[in-house]
């Protein structure tokens, strides 16, 4: 599908593969790309939300989670989270040594307000409780643990990114859904045949200027348009998911050294998050791939719209638009909704 055409191009300042022994191209090319993915996500950890990474134990997953941790650099806490963890030692709470030794009630903070600023890695989250999940969520989209039980109130910063290892056999098994609606990128391991992953020519020093670089990366409206026409193909209809994307393709214009979101950051948003609904509730979507080309006159758009060589527009003239109205063959296919625009405040 495209939405107005070039292929995918890996992005400026993605790692590039220095050296390794042979392997399938295909199997190359998707290490290649997931470890682009833990570059864009060591940039912006809990902008990106995290990564579900669908693997069994072995070395090319740990190989994957040693690339991440030095990307994310020495600085950077990360804590692993046991799938029975107590709500105590998650969250924090009650620190019953301290208390008894000061005669007054003392709390500890827990492993998420430790990750602050870093990273969580769950183990088995494919089989982590539905409350366990629930807090972890409310967590992320709070950026901090308020605790106040056993007399103690704590409130503690909890500004992270987490792993979710996904080690699932069955369809039946699957990471917690509160969970997977927070993390902006899935990459599935299995059945790779990549026995000595490549080194990669991008360092924790190019993280940490991307960082930097982060908060004066800007995207057009156009783009914004573009991820949101491109989840809705793909059957997500969820707007956090458009948020996500947004939020990778920002990460991954500042990877490249750009203060503008471009074609190739839009591009490789949509590959690494929006990924395909094969249960969406109104059929299932007939598109594998989105490609997106900007800068694109709205007239020539147009014009390479109804010659079939894109496929879907966001914007168009009042007189294009009442062409498609009172076409027979564009009429039915026209979508439009409604939207607020603010003209102008009066004060009385």
């Amino acid at each position: 599908m495209n939405a107005a055409t070039a292929e995918p191009r890996r992005p400026a300042g993605a790692p590039v593969a220095a050296s390794g022994p042979e392997a399938p191209r295909d199997d190359l090319d998707r290490w290649i790309e997931a470890v682009t993915a833990a570059a864009v996500f060591a940039v912006d950890p809990h902008g990106t939300g995290g990564v579900q990474l669908r693997a069994a134990p072995g070395p090319l997953r740990e190989a994957w989670l040693a690339t991440l941790r030095g990307l994310l650099g020495e600085s950077r806490p990360w804590r692993r989270v046991p799938v029975q963890i107590a709500e105590g030692r998650l969250l924090g709470g009650l620190d019953l040594a301290a208390t008894l030794a000061a005669g007054r009630p003392l709390a500890e903070r827990g492993l998420l307000a430790a990750a602050d600023g870093g990273v969580i890695v769950l183990a088995m989250a494919e089989r982590l409780p539905i409350a366990t999940a629930a807090m972890i969520a409310a967590a992320m989209d709070r950026r901090e643990v308020v605790v106040e039980r056993d007399g103690v109130a704590l409130r503690s910063a909890a500004c992270f990114g987490v792993v979710a290892l996904d080690e699932s056999a069955h369809d039946d098994e699957s990471v917690p859904r509160v969970l997977q609606d927070r993390l902006a990128l899935r990459i599935d391991l299995d059945g790779w045949r990549v026995v000595d992953p490549p080194e990669l020519d991008i360092t924790a020093a190019t993280i940490d200027e991307a960082r930097r670089q982060l908060p004066a990366v800007t995207a057009s409206d156009a783009v914004i348009e573009a991820l949101c026409a491109a989840a809705l193909a793909f059957g997500v209809d969820a707007l956090r998911a458009s948020q996500l994307a947004l939020r990778v393709a920002c990460a991954a214009a500042a990877l490249a050294g750009r203060d503008r979101v471009g074609e190739e950051d839009t591009t490789l948003a949509a590959r690494l998050v929006l990924e395909r609904n094969e249960h969406y509730g109104h059929g299932l979507p007939h598109v594998d791939r989105v490609v997106f080309e900007e800068a694109i006159a709205m007239e020539t758009a147009f014009l390479r719209f109804r010659n079939g060589e894109v496929d879907v527009i966001t914007r168009m003239s009042p007189a294009d638009r009442a062409v498609l109205l009172d076409s027979p063959k564009w009429a039915p296919f026209f979508a439009a909704s409604p939207s607020v625009d603010i003209w102008g405040l009066v004060m009385n």
